[in-house]
């Protein structure tokens, strides 16, 4: 007995919900092997942008005495006069929201016997399988 391969042809560029292949074949023992991958729609935030937005003095906040020099290690030379910052800045960001396909992996080898109901979990999924012998 061969691997034995259940797919689908697949169209150029389609995605399936369920996709992947189950495999029953002998190696002095009888053996299934899964590689699915379930897909379901999900949508995730995604950066776009960052940019500086100058926030004003206020009235009564004193101005900032720095030496000169950031966290790490690049020198201040925007909105400086002498070795006092006159503005701060805040940075602003745009995020955008982005559909994909998340994708959940099914993969099991599991040792079997002829004629017995076996089955495979997963937090997702499950499968029940019997192969029997044909004659």
């Amino acid at each position: 007995m061969t691997g034995l391969s259940v797919t689908e042809p697949k169209e150029s560029g389609s995605m399936y919900e369920l996709d992947g292949f189950i495999r029953v074949y002998v190696q002095h023992y009888l053996f299934i092997e899964t590689d699915l991958a379930l897909r379901e729609p999900g949508e995730r935030k995604v950066l776009e942008e960052v940019h500086a937005v100058e926030t004003p003095v206020v009235d009564g906040q004193s101005e900032t005495e720095i030496e000169g020099v950031t966290a790490d290690g690049q020198q201040v030379a925007d909105n400086m006069e002498g070795n006092t910052v006159t503005a701060m800045q805040k940075l602003e960001r745009t995020y955008s929201v982005e559909k994909y396909l998340k994708s959940y992996a099914f993969e099991q080898k599991r040792r079997m016997r002829s004629g017995e109901i076996h089955y495979l979990d997963h937090p997702l999924m499950g499968l029940i399988i019997q192969v029997t012998r044909v004659e």
